[in-house]
């Protein structure tokens, strides 16, 4: 079974789009003839075949490759819950957009509907909105920001108590013709390799959690404590600078301050990744940089899957996270990448 999925534009001269077309064929032939008529209709087309779902032969990639000049691309995802009670991660496919969110831990007991956290309805709300993608990306980050404010206020969450706000990073990127776009904000990234094999992180990076690993790090030979517990008050003290010294979307209208936003052509790209940072490799000192060129290696080897195998790997030998200073054995992942 193939399956695709086909953006469209109508090219009025006013910007004016048809929806989203999909299209589930059951013998490449078909699906082939199925885009060419796309394609030779009065319709700008992006085509990408999900590879998740993909069970094909050479013969037929061979087919979809070679159907027309148009761009097929392929497009891998991973969603995996790590050792925490919920996924807080979110991501969505929604045509030429493409998103990933993480909801921060709630640093309060607090608990809403069916036992969701806030950090859940953060990055939920946020990727509900940026998946209705019928505005500018900025536009959407700013709608999104908003309803999460919306959405703490009506389940009385105390807005003026940053340790109580709801939070989610955000990396979204939409890919049209010949033109990649990106928002992005907090530690969920959009990394680009190129037809060369470099790579390149085209957003700000996060590093607030820094002095806290480093801390971490300092005394976790010497107690028995979870890190959660061992360091309350430094990760509360990271907290209350949230849309101070660096950014998420949590409702407050400082966020919008620290989104990172650009646009590049897709000329001598051959993949984008955007993923969350339970997609980083576990690094034993936390001042060190993160190795985007080993993750960028592992990708080209074996795409998302072999990153979050390399990942889950060294996770195992250090369950208490103390060797590997992180907040969790094994955080959630969200990770889409487009072979372009």
């Amino acid at each position: 079974m193939f399956y695709a999925q086909f953006n469209c534009s109508i090219d009025d001269g006013h910007g004016a789009r048809d929806s989203d077309q999909f299209v589930q064929d059951k013998n490449s032939r078909e699906l082939c003839t199925t885009i060419d008529q796309y394609r030779t209709s009065r319709c700008v087309c992006s085509f990408y075949i999900d590879i998740n779902n993909w069970t094909t032969t050479p013969t037929d990639s061979n087919l979809l490759k070679n159907l027309s000049k148009e761009k097929i691309m392929q497009v891998e995802s991973i969603y995996e819950q790590g050792t925490g009670i919920i996924n807080e991660d979110f991501h969505f496919i929604n045509g030429s957009l493409f998103g990933v969110f993480d909801g921060a831990t709630s640093l309060t007991p607090i608990t809403y509907e069916n036992g969701l956290t806030g950090g859940f309805l953060a990055s939920n709300i946020a990727g509900e909105i940026f998946q209705k993608n019928n505005e500018s990306l900025l536009n959407l980050a700013e709608e999104a920001n908003f309803a999460i404010c919306e959405a703490m206020v009506e389940r009385g969450v105390n807005v003026d108590e940053k340790g109580h706000l709801w939070c989610t990073s955000a990396a979204v990127v939409r890919v049209e013709g010949d033109t990649l776009e990106w928002v992005q904000i907090g530690d969920s990234l959009v990394l680009v390799i190129y037809d060369d094999s470099t790579h390149e992180i085209v957003c700000n990076k996060s590093e607030q959690d820094i002095e806290t690993l480093k801390q971490w790090k300092a005394i976790a030979d010497t107690t028995h404590h979870p890190i959660a517990t061992a360091m309350k008050d430094q990760i509360f003290k990271v907290r209350s600078q949230m849309n101070v010294e660096y950014g998420v979307l949590s409702g407050e209208r400082d966020a919008l301050s620290f989104l990172s936003y650009g646009k590049k052509q897709t000329k001598n790209i051959s993949n984008v990744l955007i993923f969350t940072d339970g997609l980083f490799l576990p690094k034993s000192d936390p001042e060190s940089g993160e190795d985007f060129h080993l993750l960028a290696e592992l990708f080209l080897e074996g795409g998302l899957s072999r990153v979050r195998d390399y990942i889950r790997q060294i996770e195992e030998t250090d369950v208490t996270c103390r060797k590997y200073p992180r907040f969790k054995t094994h955080d959630d992942i969200a990770a889409i990448s487009i072979t372009l």
